[in-house]
Formats: C-alpha cells, sequence, structure tokens
C-alpha cells in the first residue's frame, strides 16, 4: 500500500487574510505532487511551507 501526504495550505474563507488563505491541499506520493483547489494566495502558502517551483 503506497503512503501518501497531505498538505493543507489554507482552508479558511474566499477573500484570504494573514492569517488564512482560501481552500487548497497539496498531496505528495513519492516524487509526485497534486495540487487540489488552488486559491488565491497558495502559491504564497507553499513557499511559507517551503515548497519550490522547479519542474
Amino acid at each position: 500500500m503506497s503512503q501518501f501526504n497531505l498538505t493543507v495550505l489554507g482552508c479558511g474563507a474566499a477573500i484570504p487574510t494573514k492569517e488564512t488563505n482560501p481552500a487548497g491541499f497539496l498531496v505528495q506520493a513519492g516524487d509526485q505532487k497534486i495540487l487540489l483547489d488552488a486559491g488565491f494566495g497558495i502559491l504564497r502558502r507553499m513557499t511559507d511551507f517551503g515548497f519550490d517551483f522547479e519542474f
């Protein structure tokens, strides 16, 4: 059975604030990453968590 990691990048209202962001989830399984429901501000949150955008 494969393991995966779910990172909640945002779960707040539709308008981002300093404390909350709209919905956004990053699923990681091995070297694969899938970004789900990426609302406004999610890319900033990804950098806050240390993710890079190198493809």
